[in-house]
């Protein structure tokens, strides 16, 4: 997150919390994009709520990058 926006006004307006995760739709689940900040971003209630997915979740987030620039250059393996 720029510098700039790092102030109570922008966080409290749009981080992820507990709370706003309680009004999403049953079966919601937090996976936000990395990297990402606790208390920025995302607040701490949040990630140790069970809405959180977990780091382990992200650990094959580069292979899908991968295969999508593979995809998108024309190139099969």
């Amino acid at each position: 997150m720029p510098k700039d926006l790092r102030t109570e006004k922008y966080i409290s307006q749009y981080q992820i919390t507990l709370k706003r995760m309680e009004l999403a739709n049953k079966g919601t689940m937090l996976n936000p994009c990395p990297p990402f900040f606790r208390n920025e971003e995302v607040s701490s209630d949040a990630i140790s709520s069970n809405y959180f997915v977990g780091y382990g979740f992200k650990k094959n987030l580069l292979y899908v990058q991968q295969a999508i620039i593979l995809y998108c250059l024309g190139i099969k393996l």
